[in-house]
């Protein structure tokens, strides 16, 4: 009897190990990227609807959706090999540190720094001092950690709640194929069509190829 029951629990403890599997791992690294790509777009159009309109804007955000999924794919089978190995470490150890909560910490991490970055960069823009930058870092690690601390037990919940933003961000990266496609092999604009800092770039002779840059 004692020896199934060790059994069991070494069994269970392996299972715990290996519970987290490749789509779920996909499915929060790729929430959190695609969240941080969506506050990225809204940040480069405030600048970009000032030259050219939104059906330019739009093959780019296309492209990069398409992009920005793959680095997901990418980044999954690297956050499960160093979570995984983490995991061993520390229960060889004695302090057991599970898949889930390093993937909600590393998640937390991403979101708390993509809207504190955003609002800096409404407010600041890109005028701080490298030492207030490790402290914002730092903060925002403390902050992580402490949020991972509080939903630790809820990772069943937070698969759930992912569902609908996985499912939307599904459907554009989807329908951004079509897109690229057809800007890039169907759609060749000629360059009168082009908004005019691409015609500068394309060397355009009507205007002077002067770029001015206005910093504050």
């Amino acid at each position: 009897m004692v020896k199934e029951r060790e059994k069991m629990e070494s069994s269970h403890k392996v299972t715990n190990k290996t519970r987290v599997s490749y789509w779920e791992t996909f499915r929060l690294i790729f929430v959190s990227l695609f969240l941080y790509l969506l506050a990225d777009v809204f940040f480069r159009w405030d600048g970009f609807r000032h030259f050219a309109s939104f059906s330019e804007f739009l093959p780019s955000v296309a492209l990069i959706s398409i992009l920005w999924s793959i680095v997901a794919a990418l980044t999954t089978v690297l956050a499960l090999i160093i979570t995984k190995a983490i995991e061993s470490i520390s229960s060889t150890l004695g302090k057991e540190v599970k898949v889930e909560h390093q993937l909600i910490f590393g998640c937390l991490l991403v979101l708390i720094l993509t809207l504190v970055l955003y609002g800096k960069r409404m407010l600041f823009g890109h005028g701080l001092t490298v030492q207030i930058k490790i402290v914002i870092l730092s903060c925002v690690t403390i902050a992580a950690i402490f949020l991972t601390w509080v939903v630790r037990n809820k990772y069943s919940l937070i698969k759930e709640m992912l569902t609908p933003l996985v499912m939307l961000f599904g459907i554009i990266v989807v329908v951004s194929f079509p897109i690229v496609t057809y800007h890039t092999l169907i759609k060749k604009p000629r360059i009168s069509e082009l908004p005019q800092t691409l015609q500068l770039a394309t060397g355009y002779k009507s205007r002077p190829n002067i770029l001015l840059i206005q910093t504050s």
